[in-house]
């Protein structure tokens, strides 16, 4: 069966897009948006209170993906969309910089 005769034994749905790339007829799966939420919380060390050894120290922690969320499905080689989403979930990072 060709892509077209499937769509159609489908009744066109709207969540197929259907496009004409110039003159080759194709069908996208519409892919859900997705929100996701990052937090990071940021501590500098001051230069006066704290010990020598943690002058110009900056310590960070992050959580990407704070409520772990799946990516929506996506007609792309991996099953979702690798530019825009993770399939990962939840992240998290701990940074540890200094400036001298």
């Amino acid at each position: 069966a060709t892509t077209e005769a499937v769509y159609r034994a489908l009744g066109g749905p709207d969540y197929i897009r259907v496009f004409n790339d110039n003159g080759v007829t194709r069908y996208y799966l519409r892919v859900a948006p997705a929100k996701l939420h990052n937090t990071s919380l940021t501590h500098r060390f001051d230069r006066t209170s704290a010990p020598r050894w943690l002058h110009g120290v900056s310590v960070r922690f992050a959580v990407n993906n704070l409520f772990d969320v799946e990516p929506p499905i996506a007609d792309e080689t991996n099953g979702y969309a690798a530019g825009t989403a993770n399939i990962r979930g939840r992240q998290f990072v701990l940074d540890l910089t200094q400036r001298f």
